[in-house]
């Protein structure tokens, strides 16, 4: 009886070592995977900030270890706590915010008038790479290597689709001189050939001899100093010279009515003068202080309302345009004629 309570007594202690093995054993090897080596903060002390001891990298590399640090938050004031990690870390603090690069946030802390702490928020990230740098600049800007430093650039934008151009900046990158068919590329800048190969239509070229041209099919790469490409729609030289195939204006008018014409804002158009009528006044919005007015005669009814018959103008004086009155009107003085005369106008600003 006494050798059984024996063996059952001694299996009772040897569970209990291993049990206590066991708990050691953990208490041991769980700090070492699972130990945040990160600085923190805790409230001990009335009116004060303590900051545990930690272990950064800074953004020029190399382990720093910070010693646990004691700190008085601003009286009536947000006082932010961060690691400085621009150069050697530090712990430092302002009651500005924090830094847009190179800091480690530890907590954000208030303290009232009494300097009594109000609040304390624990600011660390869920997760930080030792040496990285918090991103720079606004939202969607792009990063770059700002001596060592993230930064924004504020002319180079995504929202993960597509890239926005909204800056002042030059695009310096030289495009291929040959592209194949199949690549489309849209704009060739900077380039002292012309783009071939493009695959698709209204494209945008600068081509040789600094004129910057619209396609509506392929270069035929035969620019000159004097002229742009043929093949072009639109060319605007860098002296500010422009070609175009053709010239429209947004809005055309064509009134047959006693003066004032009601022109709305047409740059262009036509109107019928009232036989024997020696001045005629046309609203339009388009006539500024120094705009340049041209005058052409017709006798054709074109697309006239009324259908008029068109005489042509008598020539006891040359017509003039007699007065103007910036963004509302133009009046022109013509000779008296028997029967409607019908003119076109075109205003250059």
């Amino acid at each position: 009886m006494h050798q059984r309570l024996g063996r059952k007594g001694g299996a009772a202690v040897r569970k209990e070592m291993l049990k206590r093995l066991l708990l050691i054993f953990l208490l041991l090897v769980v700090p070492c995977i699972a130990q945040d080596l990160r600085p923190s903060a805790y409230l001990g002390k009335p009116g004060v900030v303590t900051v545990r001891a930690g272990k950064v990298q800074g953004s020029a590399g190399g382990v720093t270890a910070l010693a646990a640090q004691d700190i008085t938050p601003t009286v009536n004031a947000t006082t932010y706590i961060y690691v400085d990690l621009s150069s050697t870390p530090i712990i430092t603090t302002n009651t500005s915010g924090f830094p847009t690069s190179n800091y480690f946030p530890i907590c954000t802390v208030i303290a009232d008038i009494n300097g009594t702490i109000t609040s304390f928020t624990d600011s660390r990230p869920d997760y930080f790479m030792a040496g990285g740098s918090t991103p720079g600049g606004s939202n969607t800007q792009f990063q770059y290597n700002n001596n060592g430093v993230l930064a924004g650039a504020s002319g180079l934008t995504t929202n993960g689709t597509s890239v926005g151009f909204n800056g002042n900046g030059t695009i310096t990158s030289t495009p291929p001189f040959s592209a194949a068919a199949n690549v489309g590329w849209k704009f060739c800048l900077y380039t002292n050939q012309a783009c071939q190969g493009v695959a698709t239509t209204t494209d945008v070229f600068y081509t040789a001899f600094s004129w910057f041209s619209f396609f509506a099919s392929l270069p035929a790469n035969n620019a000159s100093g004097s002229t742009p490409d043929s093949n072009a729609v639109v060319s605007i030289k860098n002296d500010g010279t422009i070609f175009a195939k053709a010239y429209s204006t947004a809005t055309n008018c064509s009134v047959n009515s006693a003066s004032p014409a009601a022109c709305s804002a047409a740059a262009a158009g036509s109107f019928v003068v009232p036989t024997t009528t020696t001045s005629y006044t046309v609203n339009t919005t388009a006539v500024h202080a120094a705009s340049r007015i041209f005058l052409f005669p017709h006798t054709d009814t074109r697309d006239l309302p009324g259908t008029p018959t068109c005489v042509a103008p008598a020539i006891t004086a040359e017509p003039v345009v007699s007065a103007t009155v910036a963004a509302t009107s133009f009046t022109i003085t013509i000779a008296s004629t028997t029967g409607q005369t019908c003119w076109d106008y075109w205003i250059v600003n």
